[in-house]
Order: structure tokens, then sequence, then C-alpha cells
């Protein structure tokens, strides 16, 4: 039997039966291991013998020695200490080479000849579990891509904590950046792909240069979904009832959106299906209080639709979007509206009720527009389980809103009341419960630094004038309370579309609409509540926003696509300049 093997000057085809006993048995080991580095059992060390001799002493610096093999020349020899060898093996992983572990499995007092070894272990750089070789306060994913030519899937795994995430969507122009999107938000410490996926033009280059990710053509044979699903179903003995059919690359894990949706759907008629779609998202986003989060829920649902109603995927996903610009914009608890009446100095109840009613208008009449446009569908969603439970923090909080109960307060009680429904649904362990409580708080983390940012940017601009230059600016083409206004509408439409990010337009017009709003004699409501909507309309139809961008890649269009179905935000802006014009309003003071 004939091998190639690296020496220190050449690669040789030898003769195993040339090799001591010992040393053939390392061959034959490495033979079945060869893109390892065998770490390979002599009492007290971890040997390693010939190219991995090399390697290894190449790339963490350690002596290169020699040992007689039954060759004329001695096998280039590196070794380790077993008991110290994890500060090696970290090393090697993290330059993303694999190491097999192979052990002695008898003891060599009482082995007769040759001592048993076997292979105990392979670590690689996604299935480390040793606390020693993981980054503190770091996931260690594991993932695993599979193409076809209709969808992507995504799974990821961290062996070290049992965390495991996953999803697909419809292959198209936009399928590889939102692939490179989520690896790029997971970073995985390795991948294995399907062969459809390592065909995918610029996605391995993308793992190994820019995300410095090793990956490998794990092959077609073990992504099969007939080998697939019953091992899934093994693993996981709850939560499968909830994947969409047809999607079987997606995993979804119960929650309340997921019952709000279905309960919404259990009482409508297919032609109010789209319609329904809108308002099951103008509910959740004004509870929730986030518009991309309330688009990365209910997109799937939104495809899912369509696929079963036979209507168009963007019309499903603009009734999304739609819906979620609706809350965004009203919602106690959102970003932008806690914007707007702190730097109005208005009360959040007061700018809700206002806003409420210039917007209502706009509401009725998208809704009336989607049921028009998919009157006489015939196709019926599929209905999922749902539980009435997980609908009451939203209603709680939604509720408690309207009555004008103190925010803090409501959300509070909306936040327990969440934690005891998760926990009792079995959505996630009572262990769990701070690591829940921590994802919502990290999610206020950039917004906190947006604005600490945006108000020192603010200073200096007011410092060196600019501020003044913006109000003289605009005072001498307004003259009116109305063009004042109007004004302040153009200026925080004109800053998102700089931005792209309603919040922050909102943060940095704030202080110009002031000042304008109090020269003028506007209520700081009314100010509050343009302010919002106008940032809301642009945020809504920008196709480079966040909003419009999430809901693309989750139903597989471009975002242009998108924008002529926003039929929420176009009449939204239409209320508003009517109310603006036409409705002048009494004077209110800030204080």
């Amino acid at each position: 039997m004939n091998t190639n093997i690296n020496t220190e000057n050449e690669n040789t085809t030898i003769d195993i039966k040339k090799l001591s006993p010992m040393m053939a048995e390392y061959v034959k080991t490495k033979q079945q291991y060869k893109d390892c580095i065998l770490f390979y059992r002599l009492g007290d060390f971890y040997e390693m013998f010939f190219e991995d001799a090399l390697t290894v002493t190449k790339e963490l610096e350690i002596t290169l020695t020699g040992k007689d093999c039954g060759l004329e020349e001695r096998a280039p020899m590196c070794g380790v200490p077993y008991h110290s060898c994890d500060s090696y093996i970290a090393r090697l992983i993290a330059k993303g080479y694999k190491v097999a572990i192979c052990e002695q499995t008898e003891d060599p007092a009482t082995a007769k000849g040759l001592v048993d070894r076997d292979i105990i272990r392979v670590i690689t750089p996604g299935t480390v579990i040793a606390s020693s070789m993981l980054e503190e306060g770091r996931n260690n994913f594991l993932c695993a891509i599979y193409a076809d030519s209709t969808a992507l899937g995504l799974c990821l795994c961290d062996i070290s904590t049992g965390e495991v995430f996953a999803t697909s969507f419809p292959n198209g122009e936009e399928a590889l950046p939102h692939l490179e999107n989520e690896l790029g938000r997971f970073h995985p410490a390795e991948a294995v792909l399907s062969d459809g996926a390592f065909q995918l033009d610029g996605l391995v280059p993308f793992l190994r240069e820019r995300l410095d990710c090793p990956c490998e053509n794990g092959g077609e044979a073990r992504f099969r979904l007939d080998a697939a699903r019953p091992l899934v179903e093994k693993q996981f003995k709850a939560g499968l009832d909830t994947l969409p059919r047809g999607d079987e690359g997606a995993v979804q894990a119960a929650g309340g959106a997921d019952s709000t949706v279905y309960l919404f759907l259990d009482y409508l008629p297919s032609q109010f299906a789209v319609a329904g779609l809108f308002l099951i998202s103008c509910f959740v986003s004004i509870s929730m209080g986030t518009s991309v989060g309330t688009i990365s829920a209910l997109a799937p649902f939104a495809v899912s639709m369509s696929e079963a109603t036979g209507f168009e995927v963007v019309l499903c996903i603009a009734a999304v979007a739609s819906g979620a610009m609706f809350g965004d914009n009203l919602s106690m608890i959102s970003d932008t509206t806690i914007a707007a009446v702190r730097t109005q100095g208005c009360e959040m109840k007061d700018k809700f009720r206002m806003n409420f009613f210039i917007v209502l208008p706009a509401a009725i009449l998208t809704l009336v527009i989607f049921i028009a446009l998919t009157w006489g569908g015939s196709g019926q969603p599929e209905i999922g389980t749902y539980s009435v439970w997980k609908v009451l923090p939203y209603l709680v909080v939604l509720v408690g809103a309207v009555a004008g109960v103190n925010v803090f307060l409501i959300l509070t009680i909306g936040a327990v009341l969440s934690l005891i429904v998760g926990v009792a649904s079995g959505a996630f362990p009572w262990t769990q419960i701070f690591s829940v409580m921590g994802t919502g708080i990290t999610a206020m983390y950039d917004i906190t630094v947006i604005s600490i940012v945006v108000a020192c940017i603010g200073a200096l601009v007011r410092e060196y004038g600019g501020i003044q230059w913006l109000i003289d600016f605009i005072h001498r083409r307004v003259g009116s309370k109305k063009g004042a206004q109007l004004g302040i509408a153009g200026l925080v439409a004109a800053v998102d579309v700089a931005t792209a990010n309603n919040t922050v337009a909102i943060v940095m017009s704030g202080s110009i609409a002031k000042e304008i709003s109090e020269e003028y004699g506007i209520d700081p409501r009314r100010t509050a509540s343009l302010l919002d909507i106008f940032a809301s309309v642009i945020q809504g139809i920008l196709p480079y926003g966040a909003q419009l961008l999430y809901a693309a890649a989750g139903a597989g269009i471009t975002a242009l696509e998108i924008v002529p179905y926003m039929f929420y935000c176009y009449l939204m802006a239409a209320c508003a300049i009517i109310f603006i014009l036409f409705f002048s309003g009494r004077t209110k003071s800030a204080g």
C-alpha cells in the first residue's frame, strides 16, 4: 500500500509496509482524516508527524525534530504536552485548521504490542466547546447554507450554548445580498455549503475573505430534505407545527406575532385577507413600537398569503410595510414618537390623540384600496395554531396607551405580562427571562448613541450659526402660520431623505421646529405630530430605507417595486397637508 507523505524537502510516495508498526498506524489514521491536523497521543504528548509537523511548526513556532520511522530519512516531528494542548489547538483553530484528537484507549502498561488508539473528537472552528477556546461574550456559530434554483436556506448553531437560528427566502437577484447580510450579522466561525451554495458567485470569497470564515463544500446528499427532516424532528420535539407549508428551510418559533396573525385571519374572508394583513401590521407595530421589527415578524406571513391566495406578493408585502409605518408614527413606545414629544415639550398622550385623528382617514382609505384591489379573491390563507393569551400583552399596551396611562407604567405591565405568557406558553424557559429582556434593552442602544451624537452635532451647528441660518431661510419663505407648518414638514422630510432614519431626522429637526412653532404660535402637539408624520411618510417610501429593504429581502423582490403600493404613506401626507391648510387649530404653549 502506497501513500503520499510530505517531508521537509518534498512530497514523497512511500510504501507503508516499510514504516515501523506505530508509524504505519499513524499514517493509516491520518489517511482517514486528511483535512485535519492529527494530534496523536504518545505517552504525555500529542505528537504530529510529516506534513502535520511541518504545518504546526510553522504556525505555532515550536521546535521541529525528527523520529525514526523505518525509512532512510527520519520523519519530521513536533509535539505538545497533552495537559496543555487546549491553547495550541485554540491557536490552530483560530487560523482555520481542523484538529483530530487520536487518544490512547488502553493503558500502555498493560498493552500487548501496539497501544489501541482511536479518534475521540474532531475539533473545527464551529464545533469548539471548551471555554478556554471560546471568546467571552461572543457566539461561536457553525452554519449550514443550502441553495437551489428556487430558494436559499441558512441555519446557524452555537454548540456551546445550544442556540439555533434558521431562515430561508426565495432565490433571486436580492437573495445573495440578503444572505450576506444575515451572515454578516451572525459572523459564523465555520460554514458547510451544499453544492448549489458553493457555486453561488461570490459567496465563498465573502465567507473566507470578508468574514474570515472557513468554509467547505459539504455535498448535496447531507442536505436532502428527506434525510434532514427526520433528524430535525428527532432533535426538536416542539415548534415544528409552526413551520409554514412550502417553506421547509425556515424555522419559526411560537410567539405573539404568530398568534396575532392567525387570530385575525381566522375571522376574515379571503377578499379581506390583504386588508386584514394591513390591520394586523397596524396592531402589532403600534403595540411593539418598531416598524422594522414588525416587518421582520410579518413578512413571512405576507409571502405565504400571496402563495395561498394568488395575490401579488408586492401587494401583500406593501400591506405589512404600510401598517408598520402606521404604528411607527403612532406608538407610545416608538422611538420616533418619543423623539417628537421630547423635542417639542408636549405630553405623549396628547400628541397621540391629535396624531391619530390626522392619520385615521388615511388608514381607512388604505383599507378601502386594499379591499378593492383584492376583491373577488378565492384562495384562503392557511390558519396555524394560535393562543389568545399570546395576544394579551399587545392589547394591554395598546389600550393603556390610548387611555393615557403613564408610558413607563404601561410598558412595565406589558413587559411583565409578556414574560409571564412567554414562560407559560413555552416560548422560552424562565431561566432565559433576563436574556430576553437584555435583547430588548440592547436594541435601544443604537438610538441612544445616535441621539447623543446628534445632540452634539446640533449644538455645534447652533454655535456656528447653522440653525439660525435654517430658521431665517424658512422665515423668508413661509411668512404665515400655515407656511411655517409646511416649512417644518419640508424640513424633517429633507433631513430624512438625507439620513434614511426617521428618528434621527426628528431629533435633528426638533429644535428648529420648536423655535419656528414658538414664533408662529403653533401648538406643540401639532408640531410633534407633523414631525412624526412627515418623517414616517418619507421613511416609508425610501427605497434605501431599512423598512423597505427588510420588506423586499423577505419577499425576494426589490424595494423599488414596493414604493408604488405604499398607499398609506401617500394618503398620510395628503391628510396632513389638508390638516395644515384647513384646520389651523388653537395656539397652545409648551408650558
